[in-house]
């Protein structure tokens, strides 16, 4: 072997012995700055003790109705309506350090409010509209390795009214022929939490709605035999920017399905209608 080939060889020894020291102090080096950073960022399993949302985006509603007979019913359309929502969730566990299974659940609420709604019908007139709606109930989550599993009940409300027009020189007022939702209802939800990445997370939701309030469209005036249910589904994802702050994208479906019953006399007859929501948003999340 040549001098440079022997001094090559010592120059590689040298280099593989510091790369392997490194490798040897690497794990010491993060556990000493995790400890310098303190618990919180050394067990990624600890559990927040409040999480909150704030979301802005759009949506659209569509009423159709099934089996009208007569054709006298006018399907609604509403294109795009802005929407801004808030979500709070309070872990009491969590909040006094508690990280046993008694730190998986807490209280939930949420508040929806659309701004700027108008509805037009084909005559031209220009309908007041407005809509909200909110909840308010018990949630849990439940972590699996690095997701969670989540699930919760709660009671609901999504109202949607679409006012008259009272013209100053009418006698009678100009109807929009939508029946005014006000539907109440006990949710029962379930979804799930995968965690892509370190920073990147997708969560599903799906939940069952027992309908315990409908509105107008189970009145005399529209079809007072009328039973409903409902389903919601969610997908959004999140980015993390910092372990308590994060940013997100997703889309929210609401479907509440009708069967009319209607009886000989009854003022409208259709034997059922789907009244659907569809939204997507974007926002900010926040963890403590």
């Amino acid at each position: 072997m040549t001098r440079f080939e022997h001094r090559r060889a010592g120059h590689v020894a040298t280099t593989l012995a510091g790369f392997l020291g490194c490798l040897a102090l690497a794990p010491s080096a993060y556990a000493q700055a995790d400890v310098a950073r303190g618990d919180e960022t050394a067990d990624p399993q600890r559990a927040n003790g409040v999480e909150a949302s704030f979301q802005a985006g759009a949506f659209r509603r569509m009423l159709r109705y099934n089996d009208d007979i007569f054709q006298r019913l006018q399907s609604y359309t509403l294109k795009t309506g802005p929407w801004l929502e808030g979500n709070l969730a309070l872990f009491p566990g969590a909040l006094a350090g508690d990280q046993s299974p008694i730190s998986w659940f807490g209280v939930e609420g949420s508040y929806g409010q659309a701004v700027g709604l108008d509805s037009e019908r084909y005559a031209g007139e220009s309908f007041e509209t407005s809509s909200h709606a909110y909840g308010v109930g018990l949630r849990a989550r439940v972590p699996l390795h690095a997701h969670r599993v989540t699930g919760g009940i709660a009671y609901g409300r999504r109202v949607f009214e679409v006012d008259p027009i009272t013209p100053d020189n009418a006698l009678y007022p100009a109807e929009p022929g939508v029946p005014s939702a006000d539907y109440q209802f006990v949710r029962i939800g379930a979804g799930f939490e995968f965690q892509a990445t370190q920073a990147l997370t997708l969560v599903t939701e799906l939940g069952y709605r027992a309908l315990v309030g409908e509105g107008d469209i189970a009145s005399d005036s529209w079809f007072p035999n009328a039973s409903a249910g409902g389903i919601d589904f969610g997908m959004q994802l999140r980015y993390a920017l910092t372990s308590a702050l994060d940013v997100r994208a997703g889309f929210e479906l609401e479907r509440y399905f009708f069967t009319l019953d209607p009886e000989v006399g009854d003022a409208n007859v259709a034997g059922g209608a789907l009244d659907q929501y569809l939204g997507a948003f974007v926002g900010v999340g926040y963890a403590l």
